[in-house]
This record gives C-alpha cells, sequence and structure tokens, in this order.
C-alpha cells in the first residue's frame, strides 16, 4: 500500500513538472517559410531569424497571439516577464498584429531605443543597424512612445503615423521623431500585411507567387532606397522635398537639385517620410 502511494505521488509530482513547469509561454501553431527560417526556443522567449532571401510567416499563440511576417535579413524575439511582453527588433522588417488573451497583460514594442507600449496594434518594425535607421509604423491601432527626453509626456501614435530615429543626424541629440506614413509606404506595408494573414489563415503550406512578388518587389525597393525622403509643410504653405540633416533648432534640407534649405522647426506644420 505504501509502495502504491509513493508510486502515485512520484507520477502526480512528474505530471505537474512537465505540464506546468516545461510550458512555453509562445507555441507556434503554424508556419510558412521560403528559404532559411530559424526558430530558437525557451520558457518565455522565442527568437525568429531569416536568412538572405528568405521570408517567413508564423501564427504564435500563448497570452499574447501574434500573426508575424519577418522579411530578409532579419533578427525578431518576443520575450515574456511577469505580465509584461516585450517584442523587440534587432535587425531588418518584421509585420505583426497582436491578440491580446489577458486584459492585465502589458505589451511593449522595441526597435534600437524607439520604445512604444502597444494599444492592439497591426505594426510595422524596421530596423537597419548599418545606416543606424529605426523606424515603427502603425498600420492600424496605436502605440504610446517614450520621447528621447524624459521629462516630457508619452505621445500616443495613431494609424497613419511612423516613430523614426536616425542615428546619423547631426544633432546632438538625436530625438525620436513622429511623422505622417507616406500613402505609398502604407499601402506596401497593409498590402504585406494582409497578404501575411492570407497565408496562414488559408492553411498555405509554401508561398505563393502573389506573396514571392511582393517580398521581391520590396526587397528591390529597399535596396535603392538607404536614405529616406522628406516632405515638408510650412505654416506659409510652402512644400520642400529632399534629405535632411536635423539640429536642435532647425532642419537643413538637400532638394534633389543640391541646394540646401534652412528650415525652422517651428515654422514646420507637417513632416512626412516619403518615397524617393
Amino acid at each position: 500500500m505504501i509502495a502504491a502511494c509513493v508510486l502515485l505521488l512520484s507520477a502526480l509530482a512528474f505530471y505537474f513538472r512537465f505540464f506546468t513547469s516545461d510550458k512555453n509561454e509562445f507555441e507556434i501553431m503554424k508556419s510558412v517559410a521560403t528559404g532559411q527560417c530559424n526558430v530558437t526556443m525557451d520558457k518565455e522567449k522565442i527568437v525568429l531569424r531569416s536568412g538572405k532571401n528568405s521570408y517567413c510567416d508564423y501564427t504564435i499563440a500563448g497570452d499574447l497571439g501574434l500573426t508575424l511576417r519577418i522579411l530578409p535579413d532579419s533578427i525578431f524575439s518576443a520575450s515574456k516577464k511577469g505580465d509584461e511582453i516585450n517584442l523587440d527588433l534587432k535587425s531588418g522588417t518584421a509585420l505583426f498584429t497582436t491578440i491580446k488573451k489577458k486584459i492585465s497583460l502589458k505589451v511593449r514594442s522595441k526597435v534600437e531605443d524607439i520604445s512604444s507600449e502597444l494599444l492592439g496594434t497591426t505594426l510595422v518594425l524596421i530596423a537597419d543597424p548599418h545606416y543606424k535607421k529605426y523606424q515603427i509604423i502603425v498600420l492600424e491601432g496605436a502605440i504610446r512612445v517614450e520621447p528621447s527626453d524624459s521629462t516630457k509626456p508619452k505621445v500616443d501614435v495613431l494609424t497613419g503615423y511612423s516613430v523614426l530615429k536616425d542615428e546619423t543626424s547631426q544633432t546632438a541629440s538625436q530625438e525620436i521623431e513622429v511623422v505622417k506614413t507616406s500613402s505609398d509606404e502604407f499601402t506596401k506595408y497593409q498590402t504585406l500585411s494582409e497578404d501575411s494573414k492570407r497565408t496562414l489563415n488559408e492553411n498555405f503550406t509554401h508561398h505563393n507567387e502573389t506573396t514571392n512578388s511582393l517580398i521581391t518587389s520590396d526587397a528591390l525597393d529597399n535596396s535603392h532606397t538607404l536614405v529616406p525622403i522628406y516632405r515638408i509643410t510650412l505654416k506659409n504653405k510652402k512644400v520642400y522635398s529632399g534629405t535632411i540633416e536635423e539640429t536642435d533648432r532647425f532642419y537643413l534640407l538637400v532638394d534633389k537639385e543640391g541646394n540646401k534649405i534652412e528650415i525652422e522647426k517651428e515654422n514646420i506644420i507637417e513632416l512626412e517620410i516619403v518615397q524617393p
């Protein structure tokens, strides 16, 4: 009898250890990959990597559900600590939609020094460590961003806007900026995001020609778009386009003819990133 009780207790201990301690916070329910897509996972973290010319779609389950697409040469991770989940992009481009299973869960996304709290959102994260340019695009919902200056209030960034940080800027503070996303860029990433959801929802086992052409054309665009072009609208209704360098007081804009124009920040009503 005693031996039977000991055996039963041992079995119960094994059951609870196996089914509670070893449960991962993130579980891949479905994946569709082209090329090299690697996954490393432990109890509280998942890291997803795509190789050159590789792209991957994932449905991830847990307290936070994710529909995720990573484009070529990307490193994306999700980690959980207590009631907080962090979504971090080290390099490349990631598009995702989040679904919170717990109301108390706080979700944050991070690209370099750009940190934001998600408010039920579809986002694009872009990180180019080589050119030191980082961006979050809000495709749906909103995010709450912490400014570079901790004394300033947090900023809510809505659908159709982006958060940028350009570490090649001449300004000493290299402040995080909120700009309107160009219609071309917004449409491009919205199309990629919807295509990712369709790929996962329709039980595809591989990427079709539509997806391949979308991502191939995006890679070609990005290979030629190393320096972003901005459109600046002033209070007097004048509009300028070109590359910019930032100082504390003004932007130095260089247009396509090579003309340099100093634009005082206080005279600007809209700063928009556009496709070259």
